[in-house]
């Protein structure tokens, strides 16, 4: 049942697995046109205070920051591209690489 108080408990208590869950199948982001039921969602959540909105945004927000892959992704290339700018400044082009691929492969 799709109502106030079963949203604003939903959004409020499920843990993050549940609430993804959850915002997938009653919201589908995937370029369906607004049918009937989605009206009606949209109408509850309407309905909900502006506390319960706020509180579900920022949880939302912080899940978002949590699993935004992006950040990670693009420290970890600045990293490895450093180490690879101080292999080639200290030991050149060719050594450098040999280096590398060495110490990557090697085990420890």
């Amino acid at each position: 049942m799709f109502n106030k108080t079963t949203v604003r408990r939903k959004l409020a208590e499920l843990n993050i697995v549940e609430l993804i869950k959850f915002i997938r199948v009653e919201f589908p982001a995937n370029g369906q046109q607004v049918a009937a039921s989605q009206y009606k969602k949209i109408e509850v959540l309407k309905l909900l205070s502006h506390n319960d909105l706020t509180v579900a945004i920022a949880r939302m927000s912080r899940i978002n920051n949590v699993y935004d892959i992006g950040k990670s992704v693009s420290m970890i290339s600045a990293v490895i591209s450093s180490i690879i700018l101080i292999f080639k400044s200290t030991f050149g082009e060719g050594l450098s690489t040999s280096l590398l691929v060495g110490i990557l492969v090697h085990p420890c």
